[in-house]
């Protein structure tokens, strides 16, 4: 038990100051406690207000590239659960594209960061937020009604739509874009939700196409 007796007595002051730093986080106690002791008197909404906004529009590219790379191997289960997957479509295929989108997602975002002014970040980023956390709501969707673990779920659905509601909620809490301008993207990612429930087992043609680009893309890129 010589390991238990290490971990409880480890002292986490130093990683609780480097999250503090980076987040941004301001006005939390800063004494010899240890993180156990600290998470306790730390009011979550205040936690929360604190973050800078900045900061979590940095850090979501990160959050869709591991959505993309939960993808990686996505293909035989299309094939196997929907219906109007394109015949020639090969995993590096779509293994090439979702690199692709994962270098797009991050130059778009760190450009879109580039004005030290939290507005201009945020109505160039909501739009995209919100139309990748869309995607992950497909996923979970996929799961229920195929009965199995569709790709993409867990960092698409379960972390990646949490963050996303965390970067939407501090930017119309801070009134950092009007209003109507998020409604515009919140209800286009519903009504795409929508249609791709009525699809059933079928994608949606935006996502077919993509699909037939990767092979284009790939072929160039790889030389095939």
């Amino acid at each position: 038990m010589h390991w238990y007796r290490d971990f409880k007595n480890q002292d986490y002051t130093l990683y609780t100051d480097v999250a503090i730093l980076y987040l941004g986080i301001d006005n939390l106690r800063r004494n010899d406690m240890t993180i156990f002791s600290r998470i306790k008197d730390i009011n979550i909404k205040q936690f929360i207000d604190s973050i800078r906004i900045r900061k979590l529009l940095m850090l979501f590219p990160f959050v869709f590239m591991l959505h993309e790379l939960e993808e990686w191997n996505i293909l035989p289960w299309h094939r196997q659960f929907q219906s109007n997957i394109p015949a020639d479509v090969t995993s590096l295929d779509l293994r090439t594209i979702f690199l692709f989108l994962i270098f797009l997602f991050f130059v778009y975002t760190y450009i879109s960061l580039i004005p030290k002014n939290k507005k201009v970040n945020s109505c160039l980023l909501l739009p995209v937020i919100t139309l990748i956390s869309y995607n992950g709501v497909v996923h979970l969707y996929w799961s229920f009604y195929f009965g199995t673990y569709a790709p993409g779920v867990i960092f698409g659905f379960f972390i990646g739509v949490p963050f996303a509601f965390l970067i939407i909620y501090k930017i119309l809490k801070e009134k950092l874009v009007p209003k109507w301008y998020a409604s515009i993207f919140i209800l286009l990612g519903i009504f795409l939700f929508i249609q791709a429930v009525m699809l059933g087992d079928q994608i949606e043609d935006g996502l077919v196409k993509a699909m037939l680009f990767s092979k284009k893309l790939a072929a160039w890129l790889w030389f095939r």
